[in-house]
């Protein structure tokens, strides 16, 4: 007796063959420099690689790979500079911001453009979508060479460079000397190409904008070039000190002592704004640079 030949059903031997050949797909590892642990199907990867130097010369630096913030993944990878300043890093597909991090000094890509909100940092992005996407770096270096007086050597001195302050948009450096002899220099080894804003201060200097001048509108700014070593030459004025005591009577008094305002020159804007004790005694440090 011969057996019935039965005919299949084109979907069931659609999904066995649909079955078969995923089964049959090949599993791979992860690059090495992949955030993600374990093995999975290999999804599509690109890689970043390009060159950091300052004053044109390679820079020892660590280079950071970041997913924007709207990314369903969060992806953060980071590598070293070799000898001659280059850098790769494997990611997959998709937007990211690079920053760069040195022992002394640091750099955005690209350059300055970078929204500062609270702890969170936001970049021009890097689109990730070829198999090699170049991301060059390329720094200049600042020096800034200050005459101080006699009175302020021993105390540590703080300088900032900033970008034009506008809100929530700038990018800064900051640096801090110990003061043992005039001149002092300040050195920002790995600053993006901009112009910039120079000011001091320390416990007993309030923020002097350079050349000296107590609003950063009056300030001169510095053009750093890339790959390029710019000087800055300026000198603090020789401080005086200001004491005293406020006599009088107020017809009306809030719950804290009222605010005092100090002009240097009437042309000038506010440098120092200070509050006295219950009694109407004051005396300001921050007064003790005014000149």
């Amino acid at each position: 007796m011969k057996a019935r030949k039965r005919s299949g059903d084109p979907t069931k031997l659609l999904l066995i063959l649909a079955l078969a050949i995923s089964l049959l797909t090949p599993w791979t590892d992860l690059p090495a420099s992949s955030p993600v642990s374990g093995i999975c199907f290999d999804p599509a990867w690109g890689k970043i690689e390009g060159v950091v130097t300052a004053a044109g010369k390679p820079f020892p630096a660590i280079v950071r790979v970041k997913s924007i913030r709207s990314s369903p993944v969060k992806i953060e990878i980071e590598a070293l500079t070799d000898s001659l300043g280059h850098y790769t890093i494997i990611v997959p597909h998709g937007s990211y911001c690079i920053d760069v991090t040195g022992r002394s000094g640091s750099a955005r890509f690209p350059y300055s453009k970078w929204l500062q909100d609270r702890e969170l940092m936001m970049w021009d992005t890097l689109h990730v979508k070829n198999e090699v996407t170049r991301a060059d770096i390329h720094c200049g270096r600042l020096i800034v060479r200050l005459e101080i007086p006699e009175n302020l050597l021993g105390q540590r001195l703080t300088c900032n460079v900033q970008t034009m302050p506008r809100p929530g948009l700038a990018f800064r450096d900051i640096t801090t000397e110990q003061i043992q002899e005039s001149p002092v220099e300040f050195l920002f080894p790995l600053l993006p190409p901009e112009n910039y804003l120079v000011s001091v201060q320390s416990d007993s200097v309030p923020t002097t904008w350079l050349p000296p001048a107590y609003d950063w509108s009056a300030a001169e700014f510095v053009l750093v070039k890339k790959d390029q070593i710019t000087m800055f030459n300026s000198a603090l004025p020789k401080p005086a000190h200001i004491s005293g005591v406020i006599r009088g009577s107020w017809t009306t008094l809030q719950a804290s002592p009222p605010d005092f305002l100090i002009y240097q020159t009437e042309s000038r804007p506010c440098p120092y704004r200070f509050r006295t004790g219950q009694d109407g005694r004051f005396n300001p440090n921050p007064a003790k640079n005014m000149s």
